[in-house]
């Protein structure tokens, strides 16, 4: 999903985060209608036809992961897979991945819905990346497939203290999350209509405001490049008896077409120098 997936001028909405000074918890909310228009665009543009409630789970994920995103490091890059797994069986299994990085003020994510892993529970995957240190990854289990739910799960078990998340209305969500040395009653009774008026109740102080935008950066190189990698630039391994491929893009559904005479070219052009060696 480039800037020229969803026109010249992509939406952004504001992330606010306000810390509730007697509480010791950070309350983070934004308005995501905005980014909900670029995103039907985007699915429609590339045929994807999702169900409403399959698009709901996903632009749930990804108002969780900006908000989450919003609460860290400016440095961390955030990557969630969601298997959800309905307990009743109403809603056939769904794949949602996320990613957030809110120093370039990012969110993209897509749906997967054949081939869906069935378990007895909904399984979470996080990966958080940071400069010059260790990728860390964790993998949760919780009940039921609604994605607010397993995000607290998610913090639950796998973040130092806890977070609570929340729908205000239309399309504005909330995050709570606990500091050290919070109001554990306070912040485990605290209601979705007292988080949206905290302003009016709570001594806040304000903390940051980021931006954020749906936007994946994929383009025709990089699609070319992934496809040398998977098979060691084996054309007949990549195309058999076909002249054309069509390929998504794994973080945001983007579909691009590739001729086979295209990506030999490709191939033919001379690999570029390894990141930091110098020209001879």
């Amino acid at each position: 999903m480039s800037d020229d997936t969803v026109g010249a001028a992509p939406s952004e909405v504001e992330v606010a985060s306000d810390y509730v000074r007697t509480r010791h918890c950070v309350v983070l909310r934004g308005e995501f209608e905005p980014l909900w228009e670029d995103l039907g665009y985007h699915l429609l543009q590339n045929g994807h036809r999702l169900e409403p409630e399959q698009r709901r789970r996903l632009q749930d994920g990804l108002a969780c992961v900006a908000l989450h995103s919003a609460s860290k490091p400016r440095d961390e890059l955030i990557a969630w897979t969601m298997n959800l797994i309905d307990p009743t069986g109403a809603a056939p299994p769904l794949n949602v991945f996320v990613t957030g990085d809110s120093h370039a003020g990012t969110i993209v994510g897509r749906a997967f819905t054949r081939d869906v892993k069935v378990g007895a529970r909904s399984r979470f995957f996080a990966q958080v990346s940071r400069p010059r240190l260790p990728v860390r990854q964790s993998t949760i289990e919780a009940e039921g497939a609604d994605v607010l739910t397993l995000v607290e799960a998610y913090y639950r078990q796998s973040e130092q203290l806890p977070a609570r998340l929340f729908r205000l209305g239309g399309e504005t969500f909330a995050m709570l999350v606990a500091h050290p040395d919070y109001d554990r009653t306070w912040f485990e009774t605290v209601s979705g209509d007292e988080v949206s008026r905290v302003a009016e109740r709570e001594e806040l102080g304000p903390l940051e405001r980021l931006r954020f935008r749906l936007r994946c950066g994929c383009d025709l190189k990089l699609i070319h490049r992934m496809l040398r990698g998977a098979t060691n630039g084996d054309l007949d391994a990549l195309y058999g008896d076909q002249e054309e491929l069509r390929v998504e893009c794994p973080r945001c559904a983007s579909v691009f077409r590739v001729p086979r005479a295209e990506m030999e070219e490709f191939l033919a052009e001379p690999p570029p120098p390894p990141p930091g060696s110098e020209p001879s």
